[in-house]
């Protein structure tokens, strides 16, 4: 099978008034050629759309985005304007970390605050729709690709290519074809976010008893018989068979035959989270916890940093790769409760995130993660606050 090379899926956000929604369709079709776009719309057609009130602020789905698109407009820039709401919690999730990132197109006459000029990129006009598209579409991409913690591809000419994130339906379906066709490998060697992720799952559990097992059994067979350089589509394949796992045992021990080394190391990283949701991988899944919480040496600092830079991308950003943690260990989430606990200290500078461990410790040994682990989560905290 020919080795299809991984893209990531960038997540636009559009925000605009109600009454420029000519605009904001036109431009969302265009841009959704390249990239996982998010708007309000009219239409139902569209299940990669998010549909919502216009009479709402979807914070968390601005938050979520990489990149939040603002068209200005009068209409837009008015005080009571929700889309002028939206602008101003873009700007702040951005001050604050980074993401996402914010940029302005503006629409006629629009009058921009000097505040927004260091994001604004360019005007649209109906009348040169085609080419103004053209022109957003590659600044898009440019700041999309200084903003990326992994490496996007170009293709021959130069040009950055992303996946266009499929709807879960259609995803599930490539996966039932992934013996018949190799290009269906292509929209599953990427690097999933949460939301997809948890989409794709939800999809698969909503079919039955019989058709899950036929896709369980095509992800075995996407795992074992994709080569290891397909990196991000053996890790989905082995991460939702965890997923789907209905108390099967004695497939670790197959897995184990084609465990990665080193020399992969995203791979080696996924391959052995996995193994917390199979009952028989329990052990090797914390073997492999303590080490990464405790042991020194290049690989292992690889696996760390790593593990930072995926939580950040899976979850939207610093903010909600913390909050994330935060919550699976409010709520004891058992499988990866011992990476939550990791991961909270890899990423958190926050005093009251110290605290809570602290006051959270206890209660974790008991419910099994290592004290090595915790203490080394509230040690890097404390170390940063210094």
């Amino acid at each position: 099978m020919k080795v299809v090379t991984p893209f990531i899926a960038a997540r636009v956000f559009i925000s605009h008034a109600c009454k420029d929604h000519q605009f904001s369709e036109y431009i969302a079709r265009k841009l959704e050629v390249h990239f996982d776009v998010y708007y309000s719309c009219n239409t139902n057609n569209d299940s990669r759309n998010m549909h919502f009130d216009d009479s709402t602020i979807p914070d968390d789905e601005l938050a979520k985005s990489d990149l939040v698109l603002f068209l200005a407009s009068e209409n837009s820039l008015r005080e009571n304007s929700n889309a002028k709401k939206e602008l101003s919690i873009a700007r702040s999730l951005n001050v604050k970390t980074g993401w996402p990132s914010l940029v302005i197109i503006k629409l006629g006459e629009a009058k921009i605050h000097r505040k927004y000029l260091d994001t604004l990129i360019g005007s649209f006009c109906w009348n040169n729709r085609e080419k103004d598209v053209t022109v957003i579409i590659q600044k898009l991409k440019e700041k999309l690709a200084k903003q990326s913690k992994y490496k996007i591809n170009k293709d021959d000419n130069g040009a950055l290519k992303y996946l266009l994130t499929e709807p879960s339906n259609e995803l599930l379906n490539k996966i039932n074809d992934f013996d018949k066709f190799e290009s269906s490998l292509l929209p599953f060697n990427a690097v999933f976010r949460s939301y997809e992720m948890s989409n794709l799952l939800k999809c698969i559990k909503q079919k039955s008893d019989s058709e899950q097992s036929e896709v369980f059994d095509k992800l075995l067979k996407m795992f074992f018989d994709t080569p290891d350089s397909a990196i991000y589509a053996k890790q989905n394949a082995v991460f939702i068979l965890g997923k789907l796992n209905k108390g099967q045992t004695g497939l670790v021990n197959e897995f184990k035959k084609r465990m990665p080394d080193y020399n992969n190391p995203f791979l080696f990283r996924g391959f052995n989270i996995s193994h917390a949701f199979f009952s028989d991988g329990k052990n090797d899944f914390m073997n492999y916890m303590k080490l990464l919480a405790t042991e020194s040496g290049s690989e292992w600092d690889k696996q760390r940093l790593i593990n930072k830079n995926y939580h950040i991308l899976y979850y939207h950003g610093l903010a909600g790769a913390i909050r994330e943690s935060i919550e699976a260990i409010s709520e004891f989430k058992p499988s990866l409760l011992p990476l939550n606990v990791f991961t909270l200290g890899e990423l958190s500078c926050y005093n009251e995130n110290l605290k809570f461990l602290r006051e959270k410790r206890c209660e974790l040994i008991v419910r099994g993660v290592s004290a090595a682990i915790i203490d080394n989560s509230i040690q890097k905290i404390e170390n940063r606050l210094i």
